[in-house]
């Protein structure tokens, strides 16, 4: 089985347990999911069919992160995105992909018009679509998406199925990130005309603006975050003429929004600014739900809540300010468990505070009680981690394909780096894309305490912090691993640049996908570092892995109960988190392995469609 098979494999897998998630009925998604018991497989096949598409050639389009969800007990909700892909013909079709693996794709922001006149989801797949007047606007953002050499695009009406109240929920907790990681940000302002041009064939400013400036994108609540979490939004009259960008035109929407040109621009995170002056810019915007008032802020305050539509406007806005006010008691408590030192009134001069003892800023609560113990790679990376005559930190990259654990295998080196009696601190950092690197900078100051924490400029964030890497002993940290999760091909040039130059006692790890990006790092340090794949457990210990997951002594199981097992292990590729899935589902439906595995077999080879051609 080549690794194409294991990651096409694994990919279905994950869809599966997308399906359980959904048959759960559990609203909120970040709370334990359980599946029901009696989901029984005529049920779930049909289910299935009706929510995911089987590995086809566009299976490549799934992918997984396992740093983000590897419970212990319970079946994950992979977050999932569906795409509309353009033709040659003008034409395009609904796609599904991973939140992680999605191609680079533009997205629409525009107003509603009346319900009866926007093509929803069903209209798509009811071939109904083109006799919508809200058709238009689709059909421009697919040309514009076209002429800037991007094959997909996304479109609210349309893309979600508002139907699905488990995947409502899941779009509008995605909402923002689904924005800030698109490509371009098209706004189509329906209540704009162009008006003139000048004498070089150019849209006039001065006709247009004063339309610009009171149009009613500017006054609903939900284009607050389409404004603020795109690199690139580009704004279009009704005609789908340009009229400029988010930085040509930043100084008309400073003044028509308020807001600062640091969050525009995206030169300061969010979370630098208050929750009351976030709040502030969306005081004089509408939603046409009530309770939609503080749902569109949930991306503004990177929270996640369950949606309960019918509890009004001021309930949820109590809610929104609860899960605030959490999130920064979470970060204070995260902060006092570093348990710093007070400094003394003869050294109030001092810029850092001391440390007296060890901290772990890795997210342990996700390591697997059931952890494939790999002995023969812990020692590969304590070897490589080992401190060096040269003056600068030892490197170690680990990769392979996903699901695997490699990030598992991460979070047990943090627990092993931290048993040496000397004084030292974890700092994780999730690295997918480059915003979640500056986070991961942005929040190291904040564990240390550092003076330059507040600074508004990102880049001398990120110096402050590599300096203080550089020279940890003034604040009693002598020795220090920074944990690089899910390094993507996009923040290669960054670290190259970034990451501590000197420092014999710090050491980094690098968890990755693929080879060239783990050689990419661990070469950017100039001499020779580990690079280390992770390939799948052996098909025994893989067993032994799934007995654990269900509570199941191997010695129980009769001769074709552990047959059907070996086969089911196989066909999952030996990975320890389709493992666990498999796992989880056969002990929460009473599933029998044989049963559980005709129904994976049968899945796979159904001919469900993955793509609805739009007629």
């Amino acid at each position: 089985m080549t690794a194409t098979d294991l990651y096409i494999r694994f990919a279905w897998s994950l869809q599966i347990s997308v399906v359980f998630e959904r048959l759960a009925g559990v609203a909120n998604l970040h709370q334990c999911r359980k599946i029901p018991r009696g989901c029984r497989s005529a049920e779930l096949t049909k289910a299935t069919a009706r929510i995911l598409p089987p590995p086809t050639q566009h299976a490549t389009s799934y992918a997984y992160r396992p740093c983000d969800s590897i419970l212990t007990e319970i079946p994950f909700l992979v977050s999932a995105m569906r795409l509309l892909e353009g033709n040659n013909d003008g034409e395009f079709s609904l796609t599904e992909h991973l939140a992680d693996a999605k191609p680079q794709y533009a997205i629409l922001s525009h107003t509603w018009g009346p319900m009866t006149e926007e093509v929803t989801f069903r209209d798509l797949i009811d071939g109904t679509s083109k006799a919508k007047v809200g058709y238009d606007k689709i059909r421009f953002c697919g040309e514009q998406a076209r002429r800037d050499g991007l094959q997909y695009f996304w479109v609210d009406t349309c893309c979600i199925d508002k139907t699905n109240s488990s995947e409502l929920q899941e779009a509008i907790n995605s909402m923002f990130s689904w924005y800030r990681d698109a490509t371009k940000c098209y706004v189509y302002l329906s209540d704009v005309p162009a008006f003139d041009f000048d004498r070089n064939h150019q849209l006039s400013r001065k006709t247009w603006l004063p339309a610009f400036s009171a149009s009613r994108w500017f006054t609903r609540g939900w284009t607050l975050q389409e404004l603020i979490a795109p690199r690139t939004v580009e704004f279009f009259s009704k005609e789908h003429c340009p009229l400029g960008d988010k930085k040509s035109l930043e100084q008309a929407i400073h003044e028509i929004t308020r807001i600062p040109l640091g969050a525009l621009r995206g030169d300061r995170h969010l979370h630098e600014f208050s929750v009351d002056e976030r709040m502030s810019w969306a005081k004089d915007r509408k939603t046409t739900r009530q309770e939609d008032a503080a749902y569109c802020l949930l991306g503004i305050f990177d929270i996640h809540m369950p949606l309960i539509y019918g509890e009004g406007r001021n309930k949820a806005l109590i809610r929104l300010r609860k899960e605030t006010q959490e999130t920064q008691d979470h970060s204070l408590a995260l902060s006092k468990d570093v348990r710093t030192v007070s400094l003394s009134a003869t050294s109030e001069n001092r810029p850092f505070k001391t440390f007296t003892s060890s901290f772990n800023d890795a997210p342990v609560d996700l390591l697997s009680i059931h952890f494939i113990e790999r002995k023969r790679e812990l020692d590969l990376i304590r070897n490589a981690h080992q401190v060096s005559e040269e003056n600068v930190p030892a490197r170690c990259a680990i990769w392979g394909i996903p699901g695997v654990g490699k990030t598992q295998l991460a979070i047990r080196y943090t627990k092993i780096f931290l048993e040496d009696a000397t004084v030292s601190a974890v700092f994780w950092m999730s690295c997918s894309n480059l915003e979640k690197v500056h986070q991961g900078f942005s929040k190291l100051l904040n564990l240390i305490d550092h003076p330059d924490q507040f600074k508004p400029e990102q880049n001398a964030r990120v110096i402050a912090a590599r300096l203080w890497l550089e020279q940890p002993e003034v604040s009693g940290i002598l020795r220090w691993l920074l944990l690089l999760d899910n390094v993507d091909i996009s923040t290669i040039n960054f670290f190259r640049e970034n990451l501590p130059r000197q420092g014999k006692h710090g050491r980094i790890l690098i968890t990755t996908r693929t080879e060239a990006v783990a050689h990419a790092v661990c070469e950017a340090s100039g001499r020779l570092q580990l690079s280390l794949e992770l390939v799948p457990p052996a098909v025994e210990n893989a067993i032994t892995f799934f007995l654990e997951s269900v509570g199941v002594s191997e010695n129980s199981m009769s001769s074709v109960s552990r047959r059907q097992l070996t086969d089911l292990i196989k066909f999952l590729g030996c990975l320890p988190f389709a493992i666990e899935h498999a796992a989880s589902f056969i002990t929460q439906s009473s599933q029998t392995i044989d049963s559980f595995t005709r129904l994976y077999r049968g899945k796979e080879k159904s001919h469900v469609r993955s793509i609805y051609t739009i007629i």
